[in-house]
C-alpha cells in the first residue's frame, strides 16, 4: 500500500531540509553579507526568506494565510545562527504537517490572492518547490564565494 499526502509531504521535507540545511552550513560568516550582484538577496537574506517562507506556511497549515506572517523577525548573526534558526523553523513546520488533519491538507483556498484556489497540500508542495530554487541559488552563492557546495544528493 502507498503513502498518503501526508506523508510524502513529510518524506519530501525531511529530504529536502537535510539538503538545504547541509548547503547552508558550507558558507563562514564572513560570506553572510554576499550578493552575486547589489540587487539580488544577500545570502543572509536568502537564507531569512526560506526560513520566512517556512514560517508563512506553518501560519496557513494552521488557519492563517495572511501575509504579514512573512514578517517574522530573525537574528542570524552568523552561519551557526542561520543553521540553527533553519533547523528550528523546519522542525515546526514538520510538526505542523504531522498534525494537520487529511482533511486540513484537502482544504482548498485563495492563498496567493489570484483568484485560484489551492489545497493546503498543494501549497506545501508549491513552498517545497520554492526551497528548492533558493536552495539552487545558495549553490550557485557558494561556487561565487569560493566554496566547494557539498554533493547535492550525496553523502
Amino acid at each position: 500500500m502507498g503513502c498518503s499526502e501526508k506523508e510524502l509531504l513529510i518524506q519530501g521535507w525531511n529530504f529536502d531540509s537535510r539538503l538545504t540545511e547541509r548547503i547552508i552550513a558550507a558558507f563562514s560568516d564572513k560570506d553572510l553579507d554576499f550578493k552575486a550582484t547589489p540587487e539580488m538577496m544577500s545570502l543572509r537574506g536568502l537564507v531569512e526568506h526560506i526560513v520566512v517562507s517556512q514560517n508563512f506556511l506553518i501560519c496557513g497549515i494552521k488557519g492563517s494565510w495572511d501575509f504579514a506572517n512573512f514578517e517574522m523577525q530573525t537574528s542570524m548573526q552568523t552561519v551557526s545562527d542561520a543553521v540553527k534558526t533553519y533547523k528550528e523553523v523546519n522542525k515546526k513546520l514538520i510538526a505542523s504537517i504531522e498534525e494537520a488533519t487529511e482533511e486540513r491538507l484537502a482544504e482548498t483556498h485563495d492563498v496567493w490572492k489570484m483568484g485560484k484556489e489551492f489545497s493546503v497540500a498543494t501549497v506545501c508542495t508549491q513552498l517545497r518547490e520554492h526551497e528548492i530554487h533558493h536552495r539552487g541559488q545558495l549553490y550557485v552563492y557558494a561556487r561565487l564565494c569560493g566554496i566547494v557546495p557539498p554533493d547535492l544528493y550525496g553523502g
